[in-house]
């Protein structure tokens, strides 16, 4: 962390000089715990499709190997090189399509469930609420725009309406919600009262 051994490395650095700027830098250089966890997970999702395509690609390549070493004078061995052949030519010219196709996914998922979060879902339900998604009609736009998000979000408020709370404290204009008056009979508050014997 760089950015903190620069603050705690300047000459005459108080003590509280070095909490004011920990204040003011940490939120800039600090990535939330959700945000780093979604990010782990896209990572190991993507490097798992990758080591799957490899292995793809090593076990054409070795058909390919066996082929050639068969193939001799005959046709029918030919025809199934040649096929073997243009299927891992089409493999290797699609490789970059597929790349970009899980990377699009993996960034619709994390911006809906950025946009879930700030939906004001309950926060244990966000992972649920994810896979009632239908990615595929999703479209992520150029300014990050999720479009299409809307609309599911709202048929899964409907299905769900238990995993959005209702109730804010602005709601209830800033009383308990079983009512009552938290003021003691005397008008002072209840933690100043006395209590009369």
């Amino acid at each position: 962390m760089s950015w903190m051994d620069e603050i705690f490395s300047k000459e005459g650095q108080t003590l509280e000089g070095a909490l004011a700027l920990l204040k003011t830098e940490f939120p800039k250089n600090a990535i939330p715990k959700d945000q780093y966890n979604t990010k782990v997970t896209a990572l190991a999702t993507a490097t798992t499709e990758l080591e799957t395509a490899q292995a793809q690609l090593s076990e054409t390549n070795a058909k390919i190997e066996d082929l050639t070493s068969k193939v001799g004078d005959n046709e029918a061995l030919k025809t199934e090189l040649t096929a073997v052949s243009t299927e891992l030519k089409e493999y290797k010219e699609s490789g970059d399509t597929r790349v970009a196709e899980v990377e699009t996914k993996l960034e619709k998922k994390h911006r809906a469930e950025m946009l879930l979060r700030d939906s004001g879902a309950v926060k244990d339900s966000v992972k649920h609420l994810l896979s009632d998604l239908d990615f595929d009609s999703l479209v992520l736009a150029d300014s990050g725009d999720l479009e299409g998000f809307d609309t599911q979000l709202e048929k899964l408020k409907i299905d769900s309406p238990t995993l959005w709370p209702t109730v804010t404290t602005e709601d209830l204009n800033g009383e308990p919600s079983g009512g009552g008056n938290p003021q003691a009979t005397s008008g002072r508050p209840f933690w100043q009262s006395k209590q009369v014997k």
